[in-house]
């Protein structure tokens, strides 16, 4: 299993056979496998609520290493179905999370091409892209519209070196600066939570 998200109470569980299951956990059992991606599926996050009332509909996004983000609502028949491919990540999808403020609402994804996309998933087009990461890219979105970015580094010798978090502030609709940089991490950066900036 490489990534798990909880979608108003059905656990929702992707892994390296590029399935997603959705669980029931009063019986622990699948109530639904999903076969969308051709690879790993190595990211899940649920629609916030933003999403929820526009596409009037729980659901929730995953990626893979396919490097497609998909985007999943619930159907009258209570069954979990793709409603969008967001493509344009020239290597995996490892991270996904949500850009929520008063003005935004965009799904943010990381990829190993070194990159953090911003998508409009209502129109499923890329808003702005964060370039130039030290290969694999995990997100987070503040709701100051801050975007913090990870780098899983680069290989140099038995040594992975420049794993590093940046921040970005938003300068025009679609487009971000780059802030500032921390380089404290003598390892990988995987996973991120803040509750500063």
């Amino acid at each position: 299993v490489r990534a798990i998200a909880d979608v108003h109470g059905t656990v929702v569980t992707g892994a390296m056979d590029a399935a997603v299951l959705c669980w029931d956990l009063a019986t622990s059992t699948p109530v639904q496998s999903i076969y969308e991606h051709s690879h790993w599926v190595t990211a899940i996050v649920s629609l916030n609520a933003a999403h929820e009332s526009l596409l009037s509909s729980v659901g929730f996004a995953t990626g893979g290493m396919d490097t497609h983000v998909r985007v999943f609502t619930r159907a009258s028949d209570a069954q979990f179905a793709c409603v969008a491919v967001l493509q344009g990540h020239t290597s995996g999808v490892i991270s996904l999370s949500w850009l929520q403020t008063d003005t935004t609402s965009l799904l943010l994804s990381g990829s190993w091409d070194g990159t953090c996309r911003g998508w409009d998933v209502a129109t499923q087009t890329c808003r702005f892209v964060l370039p130039d990461h030290e290969n694999g890219v995990c997100v987070l979105g503040l709701p100051n519209g801050v975007v913090i970015t990870g780098s899983t580094g680069k290989q140099q010798g038995n040594q992975v070196v420049d794993a590093r978090i940046r921040m970005w502030h938003q300068v025009s609709p679609s487009a971000y600066e780059l802030t500032r940089t921390l380089t404290d991490h003598q390892g990988t950066t995987s996973s991120k939570y803040m509750d500063f900036v």
